[in-house]
């Protein structure tokens, strides 16, 4: 029973790096479309920047009517003083004052409140453009004192009117304690001369309380005042055209990687191993390297030639179909299948039908899909001979050892004979060759695939790492599996080098430098002894050749 792919699953964390550069098409668009709307709606250079200061003597105290410490002064400045500094009060009138152009919250905005630890100062900045920043600072600073000064005297007032009232009730109880004193004559009991004391003394003490409050406030003077003069510096211009430039871009590439990523989940791409054989339920039987598709589309078996990573890859494909045949029965004809063009799939057929030929078999491989542009193709005239006679095909002998031939009649047969066309077609190949790879169009795109992969003996799907979609391949798998088509797993394409892949392609090529390999690959290929190695049989011919 065929495993069934699984189509649920978000993308894990480790992989929005990777969906990220997969797309850095898209984000390299929003990126330049950002930079020209940045620069198109560059703004105008604003005012420069204008810091005023202003220095502050506050004498902050503690009133009391209760006799004691009428005025307590305070080394630090108590916080509720610093927020005092911050009056919305202040701030409207100043707003009003000088008919500026902002609300009193945002001149508030402009102003910091500093004290300075260790003394009864307090320091107020305001930050803003223009010049009549320091206006507005000293007009602030000249309002807040007044507004302050004018709390502290109604405190002051406040407070003689509550000493007052207590004098006045002292008085009325020692006026009614005399009266009694007289009223029991040259007999006074104890008690009423000890009341008599206390409240004589009380009454004392609030009328020295009161001469005290009225002393250290004319001494005192303004409680709160300005210490010297405001000064201003100009900080410079904020650099609005460059900050833009730098957050136009930063915000497109920030947007285009969001879509990315958005895209990636809603649209995931076939990305890694061990996702790809999470997701689909199949098993990577081998992994390509990415190379430049233009030398592939000149010569696939470049792949083998220049990558010691590719020929290890496709040995591996190789060995895997080996064992089966080992355990199962004949693997005589393979189907290299892929849900979408651009894949890989002609890549992977030409290279398994030279790596069969390399070990001595003789190997066909028959070019179904004539729309590839990654094979070597007949020329027209063989193409139009071969539609001319579609009872046979006719195999020209590669290079790398094996006969190609192209599958050209099926495609234009009549769809109740095509079945039968293909039949007939590959059991004339077998009766020549006893592996047959056969290269089919995009299974998704067209029902030749399809009928190509019923009597095939085993099937290998190719897949392009970061670009053929999981949706697709999930498609073509529940294709495969409804006619049970023998799949023997998955064949990844385009792959970037791991640690383990680069200590395999540095150990192929040492392997095959040797020159005593070399010669002994020249010696089998001249006495016609099978090579277990595509890549010393490519070896070998250029020795023969060189010789």
């Amino acid at each position: 029973m065929q495993p069934a792919p699984r189509t649920g699953g978000g993308l894990a964390l480790n992989d929005y790096a990777l969906v990220v550069w997969q797309r850095r098409g898209l984000v390299a668009v929003i990126l330049l479309l950002s930079v020209a709307i940045t620069l198109l709606t560059r703004p105008a250079t604003p005012e420069p920047l204008y810091q005023a200061t202003v220095t502050l003597r506050v004498q902050a105290f503690d009133l009391t009517t209760t006799g004691e410490a009428p005025i307590t002064p305070a080394i630090d400045i108590p916080p509720a003083e610093v927020e005092a500094a911050r009056s919305i009060e202040v701030a409207a009138e100043t707003v009003e004052s000088l008919r500026l152009d902002q609300t009193p919250i945002e001149l508030l905005g402009t102003l910091t409140v500093r004290p300075q630890p260790q003394t009864n100062l307090l320091q107020l900045s305001m930050i803003d453009e223009g010049a009549d920043t320091y206006d507005a600072l000293l007009e602030y600073a000249n309002r807040y004192v007044d507004f302050r000064n004018a709390q502290d005297e109604d405190r002051i007032e406040r407070a003689l009117v509550e000493v007052d009232e207590r004098i006045a009730t002292i008085e009325r109880r020692l006026e009614n304690v005399s009266q009694e004193l007289a009223s029991q004559g040259s007999v006074t009991s104890p008690e009423t001369q000890t009341r008599y004391q206390a409240i004589s003394a009380l009454y004392s003490r609030y009328v020295d309380l009161r001469e005290q409050i009225e002393l250290d406030a004319a001494l005192a003077g303004d409680r709160v005042a300005m210490v010297g003069s405001p000064f201003s510096q100009k900080l410079g211009a904020i650099p609005a055209g460059t900050l833009a430039l730098i957050a136009g871009p930063v915000a497109g590439l920030l947007i285009g990687c969001a879509l990315a990523i958005v895209l990636a989940i809603l649209r995931p791409r076939i990305m890694g191993k061990e996702r790809t054989e999470e997701r689909l339920a199949y098993p990577v039987v081998a992994t390509i390297p990415r190379l430049k598709k233009r030398r592939l589309a000149r010569d696939p078996l470049l792949l083998q030639r220049l990558s010691g990573w590719g020929a290890e890859g496709i040995r591996m494909l190789r060995a895997e179909l080996n064992l089966i045949e080992e355990r199962v029965a004949r693997l005589q004809t393979i189907v290299v299948v892929s849900p979408e063009p651009r894949d890989g799939k002609s890549t992977v057929a030409a290279n398994l039908a030279a790596s069969f030929a390399a070990t001595g078999q003789r190997t066909a491989l028959i070019h179904a899909d004539t729309r590839a542009r990654g094979v070597r193709r007949l020329s027209r005239r063989k193409r139009r001979a071969d539609n001319a006679a579609p009872a046979s095909m006719k195999f020209e002998r590669n290079s790398a050892g094996f006969d190609e031939a192209r599958l050209g009649a099926p495609l234009q047969a009549e769809e109740q004979d095509l079945r039968h066309v293909v039949i007939s077609k590959l059991h004339e190949a077998a009766r020549e060759h006893e592996t047959i790879i056969v290269d089919t169009p995009p299974l998704l795109a067209f029902a030749d695939a399809l009928l190509l992969t019923t009597d095939a003996d085993a099937l290998v799907m190719v897949l392009r790492n970061g670009k053929t979609l999981e949706g697709r391949a999930v498609e073509a798998l529940h294709l495969l599996s409804r006619h049970d088509a023998p799949i023997v797993g998955i064949v990844l394409n385009d792959m970037k080098a791991g640690r383990l892949d680069r200590y395999r392609y540095r150990h192929y090529y040492n392997y095959n430098a040797r020159p005593q390999r070399r010669a002994a690959a020249a010696g089998a290929e001249s006495t016609g002894e099978e090579r277990t190695d595509v890549g010393d049989a490519w070896e070998a011919g250029r020795e023969i050749t060189a010789s």
